[in-house]
């Protein structure tokens, strides 16, 4: 909440308060690496995410764990992860994360089937990330 408000100040202190109560709450780590992702800050939001997935190991983990490998240029790593990570009920960030990972590697086969993927577990078409990706892949 205090995010949408863009505070984002009182939402990290808010967060870093429940982690100090919490230390091993995997919705609360996810929280604040997503701040930390959407404050530029993508050394911050693996740290967090890395936690989560340590002790969430669900493809919802993978995807935000891959999303700041992404975000750090370390392509080869977020493909693996989210290989391994990929399920029939990986959400379609996953699966969209997969196809930047493997579009990056130079693995086109493997990107536009995973962007296939993304798109038949729900990804929105008109998301932005979306469109771009199928702007490289079509």
């Amino acid at each position: 909440l205090h995010e949408r408000r863009h505070d984002r100040q009182r939402a990290r202190a808010l967060l870093d308060a429940a982690l100090d109560l919490a230390p091993d709450d995997v919705v609360a780590l996810t929280a604040r690496g997503t701040l930390e992702l959407d404050a530029g800050s993508p050394f911050g939001a693996r740290r967090f995410f890395a936690r989560a997935h340590e002790l969430g190991r669900t493809p919802l983990t993978a995807a935000n764990l891959g999303a700041a490998l992404l975000a750090l240029d370390r392509f080869e790593q977020a493909r693996d992860l989210l290989r391994r990570a990929a399920a029939p009920d990986a959400p379609p960030e996953l699966f969209a994360n997969l196809a930047y990972a493997s579009w990056s590697c130079g693995d086109e086969a493997e990107a536009r089937a995973a962007l296939d993927r993304a798109l038949e577990t729900g990804a929105d078409a008109r998301n932005p990330r979306i469109v771009a990706l199928e702007r490289l892949l079509r």
